[in-house]
């Protein structure tokens, strides 16, 4: 239902689970465990409606209960995707790359050595993120990030563990791989690398939006302006039909990261996001 509704739509609902969750935990005896998997992953729900509506307080305490609920849960897989989450949080929306490498660090001790790569691969794919994201982007340590990503996901030799529901293969760590690029201002880098991910299924629209607004970036420093703000009005147009206040940010930063002469395209972005925002 998030990939088709508004998260305020949902997030009374998750909520409302959430808090039924958290009181079973409580009469669950012997089955307190299992129950504790459970709220782990309501809090993680609710904590990505939360970052999508950027009420990033909310997001930010929902992710640490989702943290405590796993590590109840005796369940350190569980504790890794949720503490990696609350990384990728932190780097992407909150804006916090070093706040959001310290979780990586803390998700990596806490990291089963019997698990599989996927986890292995992911984390790393975060970290590349985190330090392209730095005010002074480490290109150097971003590159390493990658590789090791790239030897992990060659290991891997089976399904992803739970709470992993899809495979971190090749062409999902190519959508991590452009985003990096265009974070370091590669865009002939980042073109071939959202070229590699397009094999993937196709993604929901509010991440296709996300996504969108970082071809548009790579676009605009390529100097191609009008094919940059045509995809960048198609994203801020899927923001504003499901509400998600996340996607309307990243278009205002997007607009004011880049200040080319006025088009008849820029000034129809302009126009979309002045209404939008008044």
């Amino acid at each position: 239902m998030d990939a088709s509704f508004c998260s305020r739509d949902l997030i009374d609902g998750v909520r409302s689970h959430l808090e039924l969750a958290v009181r079973a935990h409580r009469a669950a005896g012997p089955h307190a465990p299992a129950v504790a998997a459970a709220v782990s992953e309501a809090a993680g729900f609710a904590a990505w409606l939360s970052m999508d509506m950027l009420d990033l307080g909310s997001a930010r305490t929902y992710y640490r209960q989702a943290i405590t609920a796993a590590e109840l849960a005796k369940n350190d897989v569980l504790a890794v995707y949720m503490t990696g989450s609350l990384a990728a949080f932190e780097i992407d929306a909150a804006g916090d790359p070093l706040l959001g490498l310290a979780m990586i660090d803390k998700a990596r001790k806490t990291l089963p050595l019997s698990v599989g790569s996927t986890p292995t691969a992911w984390l790393a794919s975060l970290e590349a993120l985190a330090h392209a994201s730095k005010p002074h982007p480490d290109e150097h340590a971003a590159t390493q990030a990658i590789s090791t990503a790239e030897h992990a996901i060659a290991r891997i030799d089976g399904p992803p563990p739970w709470p992993w529901v899809y495979p971190f293969d090749l062409t999902k760590l190519a959508r991590i791989r452009a985003s990096v690029a265009v974070r370091l201002g590669q865009p002939s880098e980042a073109a071939r690398a959202f070229a590699e991910s397009l094999p993937t299924a196709q993604p929901a629209p509010k991440q296709a939006a996300l996504t969108t607004l970082e071809v548009a970036t790579a676009a605009c420093q390529r100097g191609e302006t009008d094919e940059a703000f045509t995809l960048a009005l198609d994203a801020l147009n899927t923001g504003i039909t499901y509400g998600s206040e996340r996607i309307i940010r990243q278009a205002r930063q997007f607009r004011y990261s880049n200040a080319p002469a006025t088009t008849l395209t820029v000034a129809r972005f302009d126009d979309r996001l002045r209404t939008t925002l008044l």
